[in-house]
């Protein structure tokens, strides 16, 4: 029975090693096919024509050797998706050419526009473009938005998102995100030599950057639409990966996933042929990062994070290529991915893997801060952006500094350039730690120029400092941001400023500075008070609160300075009193007070040894417990009975004509005679009203009626314009307000006097017209001894 089992098992044996032999064979055989058609179609997904899309006139596309021409004659604009991500839309009557440096997947791309409008969105793609416009501009950004308009002679470059440069006379113009940059090209082409030679900081005075204008049909329109192909790309990607299934197993069940496993490494290991090998095991290693994206749709983090790991240590053992087809072909595919994206990871995973330099890496990141400003939920912005920002901080504290060298010396100024801009459109992040970051990058830039060009670039970082306080004060007014995150940002901006003041030598430019902080003052002195570091509240409340408080305290120091007697009372008691003259005098218009303290503790009445209101002397003795005036003199006059304080400002101003009491109201004791001369005061209503109508301010005090019987008033210091467009100047007007004599004008080449008479109504002009012909002179002249110097960066 033995011998008749064993006898029996036999043959079955055979048959079954038999049948394994083959079976083998026919799976070594279709391995080997599966694997080349899997690998074919990876590399077929990789390797799509440029044009996968077209909407709109089919006719107005023509194929050319280099590319695609286009030229829209129809009312519809016209639409190219570009690789399945980049998107270009024409506008009726666009006439451009279309190129690209590499199809797989599409690289430099090339834009020559000729007439028309152009939107170019490439920030779904890895891809940088490059726009020319005519021989003497181009345009350059990197995956992004930009609009652009040629037409009338006139380039317009707008940044959508992320940042735009504009390249002409071998200069370059950054256009951050948010800002638009109009171009005359006659006036470069005009002035190639003059353009060539300009600072940065002259260059963008020349051509200066508008906010981007959002509310514009055209930008409206791509903005929706873009919005709705950004989430077209997600989608179309996510299903892509998910029915392309996983690679590997996520846990081990997936049978299918497991087999085809073993195929591959048994087509690998039977795989002779050594560049076919390596293709293939270069190929295996990104099906570890399929299998991450598709544990990222599936939300398995677990499994996501290991075969990201396992990618990164493949292809960083195997040494794969940056420029490899299917490294560049991912990092185009992943290129959409957001930072709240699912995909996020591993698009930063196959970052990691590139080859650019230090400050690409750089600005990538920061391009992360922008996504993250427009990232929805709109809740989690700022700590999104935040978030980014600590990223970009760590990025810059590492070895990015030291690995930097002279010819990073421009690419850190335009850096420098668009991070400020960023802080602008996001007040939030302008903060002491991110501020510390963008002096890093400056100190980093300076100490690749010459002396010279340091000294001059330092003065252009100064003025933005001064800029971005202004900025700071009116979002605080405006209620936009908190004061106490603001107020740290504000002091270190204030200290770097005086930082640097010795490295000037310039007196103009020290001037320029000290007058610009001046501007300032009072906010710059709150900012650093006590009182502002305790602030909580509103913040124009409590600057208010403070600079009352200031103003009270100054004159009070300044009647202590020049009171006379009070030696035998206390320092305490000689304030109080000055406290309660200055509080109550002050309060009803009287100026440069003088006054003689008492010299006893008890006795409350000071003298008022003179005072002055609206230009009319005072004086009297004052009862600071009953609140009483005596022996009051006013403009020379005697007052026979004593005036109560509630009183006095109203026996002054009837006094002087300028109030008329309600019938029925007793004056016996309020008012006497008005010995005012009704030629000084028809002549000082006269002005003022005269002086009004032409917007020009002048201060009591500096209201000189001494020469009035000559028919000429003499105003020392009248103001035109507020803030940043102050004209201060003197001059001499006639009793009738009508001609104009010996004015002299501040500027910032020091006085300046105009030796001619008149209108009135000529004045602003001629105010203007000096100030700005004096300070395109200064700069000018600035800019030749620069010249004389010697060349840039020697």
């Amino acid at each position: 029975m033995e011998q008749l089992q064993k006898n029996s098992q036999g043959p079955d044996r055979r048959k079954i090693f038999r049948f394994g032999v083959v079976a083998t064979a026919f799976i070594l055989l279709a391995g080997g096919y599966f694997m080349d058609g899997f690998f074919s179609a990876k590399v077929q997904y990789a390797q799509s024509s440029a044009l996968t899309a077209l909407a709109g006139e089919s006719a107005a596309v023509t194929e050319t050797e280099r590319g695609l021409s286009v030229a829209v004659t129809s009312q519809e604009p016209l639409v190219l998706t570009l690789d399945r991500t980049i998107v270009l839309r024409f506008s009726p009557g666009t006439k451009a050419e279309v190129s690209w440096e590499r199809l797989s997947p599409l690289d430099g791309l090339n834009l020559e526009l000729t007439a028309g409008r152009l939107w170019v969105n490439t920030q779904n793609h890895t891809t940088s473009t490059n726009v020319t416009a005519g021989p003497m501009v181009s345009a350059l950004f990197e995956p992004g938005v930009v609009d652009l308009q040629l037409g009338e002679g006139k380039l317009l470059i707008a940044s959508v998102r992320h940042d735009a440069r504009a390249t002409f006379a071998n200069k370059t113009i950054l256009v951050p995100q948010d800002r638009q940059l109009s171009l005359l090209l006659a006036k470069i082409q005009r002035s190639q030599k003059e353009l060539a030679q300009l600072h940065y900081d002259k260059l963008i005075k020349e051509f200066p950057l508008d906010v981007l204008d959002k509310s514009d049909p055209w930008t409206s329109y791509n903005t929706r639409e873009d919005e709705a192909h950004a989430q077209k790309v997600r989608l179309s990607f996510a299903d892509h990966v998910r029915t392309s299934g996983p690679r590997f197993p996520l846990s081990g069940e997936n049978l299918l996933s497991s087999f085809e496993g073993v195929l591959k490494s048994i087509s690998l290991s039977l795989t002779f042929d050594g560049k076919k090998r390596l293709e293939r095991s270069t190929q295996t290693i990104f099906d570890y990062l399929d299998t991450a994206l598709y544990a990222l749709v599936v939300g398995n983090q677990r499994a996501a994070d290991l075969f990201l790991n396992r990618f990164n240590q493949e292809a960083t053992a195997a040494g794969v290529a940056p420029s490899d087809p299917l490294m560049a072909s991912y990092r185009a595919r992943l290129a959409f991915a957001q930072p709240r994206d699912a995909f996020f990871k591993a698009r930063e995973a196959v970052r990691k893997l590139s080859a650019d330099t230090s400050i690409k890496k750089l600005g990538r990141l920061f391009n992360d801060v922008l996504d993250a400003a427009v990232s929805d939920p709109a809740t989690e912005r700022n700590e999104q952006m935040t978030l980014g920002m600590r990223r970009l901080t760590q990025a810059i504290d590492g070895s990015f500094l030291s690995s930097l060298g002279q010819a990073d010396a421009e690419e850190l100024l335009l850096f420098s350039t668009r991070y400020m801009s960023l802080l602008r459109n996001q007040p939030m992040l302008i903060t002491e730690e991110f501020l510390t970051v963008n002096e890093k990058l400056q100190e980093v830039h300076l100490n690749f120029l010459s002396r010279a060009d340091a000294v001059d670039r330092q003065q252009y970082f100064v003025s933005e400092k001064l800029s971005l306080i202004k900025f700071l004060k009116a979002q605080l007014e405006a209620e936009k941001i908190d004061f106490q995150p603001t107020r740290r940002a504000l002091l270190y901006l204030v200290s770097r400023i005086d930082a640097v003041r010795p490295v000037f030598s310039e007196a103009a430019y020290l001037t320029y500075v000290d007058s610009q902080l001046m501007q300032l003052a009072d906010f710059i002195a709150f900012v650093r008070s006590p009182e502002g570091e305790q602030a909580n509240g509103s913040f124009t409340e409590e600057l208010d609160v403070y600079k009352k408080a200031v103003e009270e305290a100054q004159k009070i120091r300044e009647l202590l300075s020049s009171a006379d007697g009070g030696g035998a009372i206390s320092p305490f008691r000689r304030e109080e009193l000055a406290a309660e003259v200055s509080k109550d005098l002050y309060g009803i218009g009287l100026k440069d007070i003088k006054v003689q303290l008492p010299d006893s503790e008890q006795n409350p009445v000071v003298r008022i040894v003179t005072a002055k209101f609206e230009s009319a002397t005072f004086s009297a003795n004052y009862d600071t417990n009953r609140k009483l005036f005596s022996e009051v003199v006013f403009r020379g006059q005697e007052v026979g009975n004593s005036i109560r304080l509630e009183n006095l400002k109203t026996y002054m101003l009837v006094t002087l004509g300028k109030l008329v009491l309600k019938d029925g109201k007793t004056t016996e004791t309020l008012v006497e005679q008005d010995a005012q001369s009704d030629f000084e005061r028809v002549a000082h209503i006269t002005l003022a009203n005269a002086l009004a109508r032409v917007g020009v301010k002048v201060e009591e005090q500096y209201l000189d009626l001494s020469d009035l019987a000559s028919d000429v008033i003499h105003i020392r210091l009248a103001r035109l314009g507020e803030g940043e467009s102050t004209r201060l100047f003197s001059f001499d007007i006639d009793s009738k307000a009508s001609r104009v004599s010996r004015l002299e004008i501040q500027t910032v080449a020091g006085p300046i006097p105009v030796n001619d008479t008149f209108s009135l109504a000529e004045l602003p002009n001629r105010v203007e017209q000096v100030y700005q012909r004096a300070l395109f002179e200064k700069e000018k002249d600035d800019e030749v001894k620069r010249l004389l110097q010697g060349t840039p960066g020697a």
